[in-house]
């Protein structure tokens, strides 16, 4: 009986690939199949993986976008659990085996692990490590909690989810070239069902972060799409208190992303805090649960002009 499933998808990673590979092919656990998707490259991605033909299940399909890529080695995994690794990341050898363990004891449907961050200049740190289990009796409180002060992340490579829980619940990726972060979907749809989650302190995966010159472009091109994103999962049916933990979640991530582009391009940023949708997202952040601090700079974005808000987006989101 194969135990756990590694889904990894992969667009022109010739140089990073193998790396990937090579440490999923380590893995302490033995009762492990780890499952390549080529999604349409045109590098020399495809000689690397054929090199694994006798280690991995390779899938090859036309470009669809990392969301599809990752729905399509869901439905070829035989594991009872599911996990899924970037093809420019690696994971510790005792990863899979050491989260499946507590899924196991705690009869969890999903175990978060913590990130160790790997930047292009060479620094190193650790994130979202902490340790509890958790059974979500108020899924309110749980939201804003949790996923709201990103204890629970919205990367989906940190986590092994149970296979039947996706599959009762219809969970899949959302399609990329639709809404980008397709991974932030994924978490906040399995937030609407999920009912026990493990998190532990060790931080097997290891995630290199890249700032390349196209990542700006590539965020103000998105950001809209992270909106579409949001309202699809608040369309759903869902209790009033569940859906505003959803909304403060979405207002602080798209301020977070306004902050980001800010300095490079005010003028979108400003744009984009006039945006109907982002503001009702700011308007229940503020009548809802909200510390004196951000209670403050949500008033602020909702009376005063964009570039006032700015500025103040940059002394209050620090904190």
């Amino acid at each position: 009986m194969v135990k756990v499933s590694v889904v990894v998808t992969v667009y022109n990673g010739e140089k990073t690939i193998r790396a990937c590979i090579d440490s999923l092919l380590n893995q302490s656990m033995k009762d492990i199949e780890v499952i390549v998707v080529n999604d349409g490259s045109d590098d020399n991605t495809l000689k690397i993986l054929n090199s694994y033909a006798d280690r991995i299940i390779l899938i090859n399909q036309s470009n669809a976008g990392q969301g599809a890529a990752r729905n399509t080695g869901i439905k070829a995994a035989k594991g009872e659990y599911i996990g899924f690794a970037d093809a420019d990341d690696t994971v510790r050898s005792d990863m899979y085996q050491s989260m499946y363990e507590l899924a196991k004891k705690d009869g969890c449907e999903l175990v978060q692990c913590g990130i160790h961050d790997i930047k292009e200049d060479g620094t190193e740190s650790d994130r979202a490590a902490f340790e509890a289990s958790v059974t979500i009796n108020d899924r309110a409180d749980y939201i804003f909690e949790y996923f709201y002060h990103n204890k629970h992340t919205f990367e989906m490579c940190n986590k092994l989810v149970k296979k039947s829980f996706l599959e009762e619940n219809s969970l899949s990726f959302g399609d990329t070239k639709k809404y980008f972060a397709e991974d932030l979907m994924l978490n906040a749809e399995m937030l609407l069902y999920l009912k026990k989650i493990r998190f532990t302190d060790k931080c097997y995966y290891n995630y290199n972060i890249k700032y390349s010159g196209h990542c700006l472009n590539d965020l103000t091109g998105r950001i809209p799409k992270v909106i579409d994103l949001f309202e699809e999962v608040l369309s759903r049916r869902m209790e009033t208190e569940v859906r505003k933990s959803l909304e403060c979640t979405a207002a602080l991530i798209l301020l977070l992303y306004c902050r980001a582009v800010a300095e490079a391009e005010p003028l979108y940023a400003a744009g984009l805090l006039r945006n109907k949708t982002l503001r009702r997202y700011v308007k229940t952040s503020m009548l809802y649960r909200s510390g004196f601090r951000h209670f403050c700079l949500y008033l602020f974005i909702y009376c005063f002009p964009p570039r006032v808000v700015l500025f103040i987006l940059n002394i209050f989101m620090r904190y």
